[in-house]
């Protein structure tokens, strides 16, 4: 029976989630396989894949305008979403 509630499944993680963040517009997910991935609520896609920074993602948060991840190798990386790119992003250090 439908309740007429939309329901999404988000896959492409190749490892368990540990962490949700999101607003209006995206879904932003943090896994174990060491990737965060920025999900589009209403195309129901992957809009882009940060990843290389770390092992494992430890904690995500977002606004309307950046990202924010941690993870285990004692540093915190921040996209800013106004940039565009190719989709898919390896975080740059800094010193």
């Amino acid at each position: 029976e439908s309740t007429g509630r939309r329901c999404t499944l988000f896959k492409g993680h190749s490892a368990p989630v540990v962490c949700l963040d999101g607003d209006a517009e995206k879904i932003v997910s943090g896994a174990r396989d060491g990737t965060v991935r920025v999900w589009d609520i209403e195309s129901e896609s992957l809009r882009f894949m940060l990843r290389g920074f770390t092992a494992y993602i430890g904690s995500v948060q977002c606004s309307p305008s950046w990202l924010i991840a941690d993870g285990t190798n004692n540093a915190v990386v921040l996209m800013d979403f106004g940039a565009q790119g190719d989709g898919e992003d390896e975080a740059a250090s800094s010193s």
